[in-house]
């Protein structure tokens, strides 16, 4: 329903004014207004949506009027329907924000100017509330870049002007308005290392008339190294030359931290893999070799025992390994758990030379050892420390020439601790290494 506030102190005037709009709108309710209780009482309410005011008021005029209902309803549509005004009270009018000046006597012209007044009320309604989604649509877009560490970019290639969003700015760690607005601006915030290869891509993709793409480093103003994924298209005029480039740049940091941490992991994997497998041929060649030796001569009763005595020990070394290899997670962690107890040092590498006696044969290496019997026991993981000599052991053996030979040491060295005057003892276990010619080569 279109409700009408009729400012007129003249009965007559409130009558044919009704009568005429009641003919052209319809449903419509008009509320009369002739002094200025039912005036104060009508902005009180509020309840119009156009109001139509004489100039000429026994209480006051149509300027006071117009004043006194823009400042309650400031877009409340008003039009003066007067015969006692002119054109500079319409000049005023209009600059108070009056929306039409209309003659009385000319009704006709009376609703054209309320339909004309409606519908640009309607439109200004609806650009207000479009600016309003638009707005709330831009905070979202905001908010959603912000999450995504996105932000993008506009460069108008004639001028060489490039507009950056406040979220691209802060993606290369420049503080908001700190880009200086150009393509060279853009190309000295990238790493010094990608500079060339962020040139010669975006010179590509305008040549081939292709998508831009490309990962870049960037270097913040506290040193860290970031890094973009940057993804833009071009536009072109009717000769072919571009003019211009937008597109979007991702954070992508976190990604390359993972894809560093998933390398590492493959690389720490393969090692492992490497070590299981060297670690398992170990007992393997023991039990394999001393089996062979058992089926193929015939030793005395004590030879025996010592060859079943290596077999089964390398037997429960492959076992070990194999409970190890359950365990493959902590073993990549490098949280491998030690089972301490006293041991042996001696008896620990007299065990691993018997273990790869045969190896050494094979090569015609000879095996010598230099052990101090001395050596007091000592408090560690005889599975762990074995694994350490068999490995000083086999390389060793591995490198050594055909025919050469490989020295064993244990020993003590001792020096005095100035701190609390008390000695200290370390052991240190090494082995030299020779060939043929007498070369000595010295391994700890």
């Amino acid at each position: 329903m279109l409700r009408i506030l009729l400012i007129d102190d003249n009965f007559d005037v409130h009558l044919s004014i009704t009568r005429q709009l009641k003919q052209e709108f319809s449903p419509i309710e008009v509320t009369s207004i002739i002094h200025v209780k039912s005036f104060e009482e009508a902005l009180a309410y509020g309840d119009f949506d156009i109001a139509i005011t004489d100039y000429s008021l026994h209480w006051t005029n149509g300027l006071e009027v117009l004043k006194t209902i823009k400042a309650r309803y400031p877009n409340c549509p008003v039009i003066m329907y007067t015969d006692s005004g002119n054109e500079e009270i319409a000049v005023l009018g209009m600059k108070s924000g009056l929306s039409d000046y209309v003659l009385k006597g000319r009704l006709e012209l009376l609703v054209i100017a309320i339909r004309e007044s409606l519908e640009k009320q309607t439109s200004l309604h609806e650009y207000a509330v479009a600016i309003e989604r638009l707005r709330v649509s831009e905070e979202r877009l905001e908010l959603a870049m912000e999450a995504a560490h996105l932000g993008t970019w506009d460069w108008d290639i004639p001028t060489n002007q490039v507009i950056w969003s406040k979220n691209h700015e802060q993606l290369f760690g420049l503080p908001s308005g700190g880009f200086l607005g150009s393509y060279e601006a853009f190309l000295s915030c990238v790493h010094p290392e990608d500079r060339e290869q962020i040139s010669e891509a975006i010179t590509s993709a305008i040549n081939t008339k292709t998508d831009y793409n490309k990962e870049f480093r960037v270097i913040w103003s506290d040193g860290s190294v970031h890094w973009i994924l940057g993804k833009g298209n071009f536009f072109y005029d009717d000769t072919g030359e571009p003019v211009r480039m937008i597109g979007v740049v991702l954070d992508i940091t976190e990604r390359k931290h993972r894809e560093e941490e998933l390398e590492r992991a493959n690389r720490l994997k393969d090692e492992f893999l490497a070590i299981v497998s060297h670690e398992l041929r170990t007992p393997l060649n023991a039990i394999l070799g001393w089996a062979q030796l058992l089926r193929s001569r015939n030793f005395d009763e004590a030879t025996r025992n010592h060859s079943l005595e290596i077999i089964e020990r390398s037997a429960l070394q492959q076992n070990q390994l194999i409970d190890d290899i359950l365990d493959t997670s902590r073993l990549m962690r490098g949280q491998m758990q030690l089972s301490i107890s006293p041991i042996n040092l001696v008896s620990v590498i007299e065990n691993a030379l018997n273990t790869l006696q045969l190896s050494a044969e094979g090569k015609s290496i000879t095996l010598e050892t230099v052990l101090e019997c001395s050596v007091a026991v000592v408090m560690g993981d005889e599975n762990r420390l074995y694994q350490i000599v068999w490995n000083l052991l086999s390389n060793a053996i591995k490198f050594t020439p055909v025919g050469g030979r490989v020295e064993v040491r244990l020993s003590i060295s001792a020096e005095s601790n100035s701190c609390d005057s008390q000695l200290k003892t370390q052991q240190r276990q090494s082995y030299d290494t020779y060939d043929n010619g007498g070369l000595r080569a010295s391994h700890g």
